[in-house]
C-alpha cells in the first residue's frame, strides 16, 4: 500500500463532508449544486452583491473565470474546517 493513500482517503472525506456543509449552510438566495470531482464549489449569486450581503465575502467577478461564470463566484473549499465555517456563518473578513 502507497503512504499517500490514507492521506488521500482522509482528504476525499473532508471535502465531501465541506461539500455537503456548503449546501446545508448557504442561504436559499444562493444556487448551488453539490461538485463532483473537486474542491471548486460554484455558488449562483443570481444577482449583484448577494455575497456581500449575506455572508459579507467580498468575491470576484465569477466571468473572469470563463464563460458561464456570469452570477457565480469560486469558492474553494479545499481549506480548513474553521474557515469554511467562518464563511457559512457570515463572520468572514476575507476578501478577494
Amino acid at each position: 500500500m502507497s503512504a499517500w493513500r490514507p492521506w488521500l482517503a482522509l482528504t476525499v472525506q473532508e471535502f465531501d463532508a465541506y461539500r455537503r456543509l456548503l449546501a446545508e449552510r448557504l442561504p436559499e438566495t444562493i444556487g448551488y449544486r453539490l461538485p463532483e470531482a473537486t474542491c471548486l464549489a460554484w455558488p449562483d449569486l443570481g444577482r449583484q452583491g448577494a455575497a456581500e450581503q449575506e455572508a459579507r465575502v467580498l468575491v470576484s467577478d465569477g466571468e473572469l473565470f470563463g464563460q458561464g461564470g456570469e452570477n457565480h463566484v469560486r469558492l474553494d473549499f479545499g481549506i480548513s474546517a474553521p474557515t469554511v465555517a467562518e464563511i457559512l456563518d457570515g463572520n468572514s473578513r476575507l476578501t478577494c
